[in-house]
């Protein structure tokens, strides 16, 4: 399969004759500096060198430090003493994979060029992995100090692929330790679209969700580096995350920090994490954005954190003199003092050189490790490949052999560099399971440094994070660990005024409750009040109790979020208590106008026996139980039954606390799985009892005798009853969600309920015992009528309206007559 990828590359080369995107001659030039200087009679080596130059990720900063390497290497008389270390010329990848194979198969095909030994390439995983994919077919070691792609860990397929950078295959676990540490529970990534970076938040995605933890992986670019960064996907975040890693090249980082600066995300508010690999002064490039200026930057970036693998940075151990003979402080000043010279005044330094100059050093000892056991004729190993041992300078990529020993040699160096101790693993890579995290701090002549404040070491056993001298999380973090936009959940109350005015008007309502059950009491053998059965007036006022205090927990719910068997309870019981008090009330109600019917039916004979209020009594407690056995049926059923269910506020899913902290305001809602069966037959009966009321206050209508005709009271009963229940259902199907609209509307309808059974039935009592305390004109004509009658010239109507008086007179002293009796039984 390889190998026909191979020869198509190979034909995809011959047929763009194999156009090779070269340096300037300047930065060639300075490359072959080291084999000028030296001794011109020892063979040269020469190793291709492919970097960027220009592209997404530049990092021609690097050949100040490769030349500086090759200078001290071909200088010394123990490494290669019989060989000079050289480059021809510098191609451009351009970060591009096109650009890379390019420029590779055009040095390793164009027979005027020399054979190369190894190969330096290609700038960024990019262009690498495909360069790399291919290259162990020419049996050319590959080695390069700026590739941290996961994805080149694998061994059978890049076979001979070495780096000296570290990759960021830990870069996800270190990041949770370090959240996990400052005790963050979301982070948001921005992540641009290549696979180095992807690979990192990948992991970092499976950890977080692994540990049920947050990060936002939306925000992903596409695409070419510089086409601009998709705002749009930041602005769409669903929640308000504070903490923020930018998982990209300095560019889109710069834009990103350019775009919040607008939203003003600032510190110490948001906290930005960045990579420590970014070039010095990145923050302070014109990359074309404008609206954004150095100061600017410098305001979003302090504070902010860097993380990088120990491996990618000079060693901490500064003044420990490495393989070069120079300490990393030695390295670090002699590389910087080097941009002064003519050749590189047009580069730009490079924060990760120090990987590039150990892999200059790590080629060099690999070939001489290579050269002694050619010397040595040692192909302990390789000897089962064709080709022969050849001196260095003699090989040729048909050398099969050779390749192997070229391979063996690489993968077996091991030697302290300017970054560390440099060991390649299985894979061809430095172990890089150590990080080192910076933080940005402004200086005082305006200027940002990374200052490293803590180191964290991923184990197989258990990470482990340390604080480097006297830094500690209060002096990392002024004002304390800044908060990561975790909302905290608390169960969001009805609103306060809501509950306020409702608990005043039920409170009132009781009161009022309590005068109408006085009321009751002390004038219970007053004519008046005695023919409305002042017995079954108990029942109406315990009725409009229970309506009353159903509003209380209706607009008061559990205080606890955990505690949904509470709150089941009380949505049960509240169901239970006001579907009880409007049954109890309403019944009362119709019986009455039922009594009323039976007595008045028949205009033509008086009853005998008027229906006394046990038997009222019996009639209430059979309506009663059927709208209880409805209600124990649907609390018994699981299907119908409630149950209270934690959920979003749709109002207000969020709130900022006074301290800054976001509250995600949860409700409990009474739900019963859908189920409406229960709902509909307990709102059918109550609509059924209606249907009947209205059938007796219809005929009852004609009654004269204003005391015992309540047509009137129950015809506005009815019609405010078929508002509420209408209400009361829309609300309990639609609104249910809605924690204070539901409470207001509920706790509205169970009040007009309560006040109007009351008002109805006592206020005219009350209005006509003041008229007439002792009941001497509970006869008269005067409160026979609806009002006045009327005076008439016309003697026969008087006479058929004097005619109905006197037998309407009959039946009210024989309605009165069996009230006494009742009575005193």
């Amino acid at each position: 399969m390889k190998l026909a990828v191979l020869l198509g590359l190979v034909a995809l080369c011959l047929a763009s004759s194999c156009a090779r995107s070269r340096g300037d001659d300047a930065a060639g030039s300075a490359g072959e500096r080291a084999a000028r200087q030296s001794n011109s009679e020892k063979p040269l080596l020469y190793f291709s060198y492919i970097t960027t130059i220009t592209g997404s990720f530049v990092t021609s900063g690097a050949i100040p430090a490769v030349d500086l390497a090759l200078e001290l290497i071909n200088n010394r008389a123990d490494i290669l003493p019989n060989h000079t270390l050289a480059y021809t010329s510098i191609l451009d990848s351009k970060c591009s994979s096109e650009a890379s194979l390019d420029s590779f198969m055009g040095q390793f095909r164009d027979t005027s060029q020399p054979t190369y030994i190894s190969l330096r390439c290609c700038g960024c995983s990019t262009a690498t992995v495909p360069v790399a994919d291919i290259s162990h077919y020419w049996n050319v070691p590959h080695i390069t100090g700026v590739e941290g792609s996961i994805e080149l860990n694998d061994r059978e397929r890049f076979k001979g692929f070495f780096r000296t950078d570290a990759t960021g295959e830990f870069t996800g676990p270190a990041l949770a330790e370090i959240t996990r540490m400052f005790g963050w529970m979301q982070m948001a990534v921005v992540t641009e679209g290549q696979s180095v970076f992807q690979s990192i938040t990948d992991s970092l995605s499976s950890i977080f969700k692994s540990e049920k933890r947050i990060l936002d992986t939306t925000a992903t670019t596409s695409g070419d580096f510089f086409s601009g960064f998709p705002y749009h996907l930041i602005h769409n975040w669903e929640r308000d995350y504070r903490i923020i890693f930018l998982n990209t090249g300095w560019v889109q980082a710069y834009n990103v920090l350019c775009e919040a600066y607008y939203l003003e995300w600032f510190p110490p508010k948001y906290v930005w994490i960045t990579y420590t690999w970014y070039f010095q002064g990145w923050w302070a490039v014109d990359y074309g954005n404008s609206s954004c200026t150095p100061d600017i930057m410098r305001t979003m970036l302090k504070g902010a954190l860097a993380i990088n693998p120990v491996g990618n940075l000079l060693s901490d151990d500064r003044d420990t003199v490495t393989i070069s003979g120079l300490t990393p402080a030695q390295y670090e000043q002699q590389y910087r003092s080097l941009f002064s010279e003519k050749e590189y005044e047009n580069l730009t330094e490079f924060i990760i050189s120090g990987p590039e100059f150990d892999a200059t050093w790590a080629m060099a000892l690999a070939l001489h490790n290579a050269s002694e056991r050619v010397n040595t004729n040692n192909s302990q190993g390789c000897e089962h490949l064709s080709g022969e041992l050849v001196q260095l300078e003699d090989f040729d990529y048909r050398n099969d052999k050779m390749g192997c020993i070229l391979k063996e040699s690489y993968q077996h160096v091991t030697f302290l560099g300017v970054t560390g101790e440099v060991v390649f693993n299985r894979n061809g890579s430095r172990d890089s399971n150590v990080y080192r995290i910076h933080q940005y701090h402004l200086l005082e002549d305006g200027n940002m440094a990374r200052v490293p404040v803590a180191v964290v070491e991923i184990l197989s056993t258990g990470n482990t994070f340390m604080y480097l001298g006297s830094f500690s999380p209060d002096a990392i973090w002024e004002g304390g660990v800044p908060y990561d936009g975790t909302a905290r959940e608390v169960l969001h109350p009805n609103h306060t005024a809501l509950i306020v005015i409702y608990s005043i008007v039920a409170v009132i309502g009781l009161v009022y409750t309590a005068i109408c059950f006085f009321f009751n009491l002390l004038f219970r053998k007053k004519k008046v009040v005695k023919l409305s059965s002042p017995n079954l007036n108990y029942l109406i006022i315990a009725g409009a109790a229970l309506l009353y205090m159903s509003v209380f927990l209706y607009i008061f719910s559990a205080t606890n979020k955990d505690d949904s068997l509470t709150q089941t309870l009380l949505c049960n019981f509240r169901q239970w208590m006001s579907s009880l008090g409007y049954t109890l009330c309403f019944a009362v109600i119709l019986t009455k106008a039922w009594r009323v019917y039976y007595i008045f039916s028949n205009p033509t004979v008086i009853k005998k026996i008027t229906p006394k209020d046990w038997f009222l009594f019996l009639m209430i407690l059979l309506i009663v139980s059927v709208d209880l056995l409805i209600m124990l049926v649907g609390t018994a059923v699981p299907a119908s039954r409630l149950n209270a269910e934690l959920e979003s506020d749709t109002q207000h899913p969020t709130s900022v606390e006074d301290d800054g902290t976001i509250a995600s305001n949860l409700i409990f809602v009474c739900v019963n799985n859908r189920t409406v069966i229960w709902f509909a037959v307990s709102y059918a009966y109550k609509a059924l009892l209606q249907l009947v009321a209205m059938l007796m206050a219809f005929h009852t209508r004609n009654i004269k005798i204003k005391a015992l005709n309540d047509s009137k009271e129950i015809a506005v009963i009815i019609y405010i009853n078929s508002i509420v229940l209408t209400l009361l259902a829309v609300v309990d199907f639609a609104l249910y969600r809605y924690h204070d609209v539901y409470a207001a509307l509920l706790s509205l309808a169970l009040l007009v309920e309560a006040y109007v059974f009351l008002t109805l039935v006592f206020i005219p009592k009350m209005v006509n015992l003041a008229r007439d305390p002792d009941g001497k004109k509970i006869m008269n004509t005067d409160l026979l009528q609806e009002g006045t009658t009327r005076e008439t010239d016309d003697v026969t109507e008087l006479k058929k309206q004097l005619s109905e008086t006197k037998r309407m007179l009959q039946e009210a002293r024989q309605v009165q007559v069996n009230m006494t009796t009742e009575d005193r039984l």
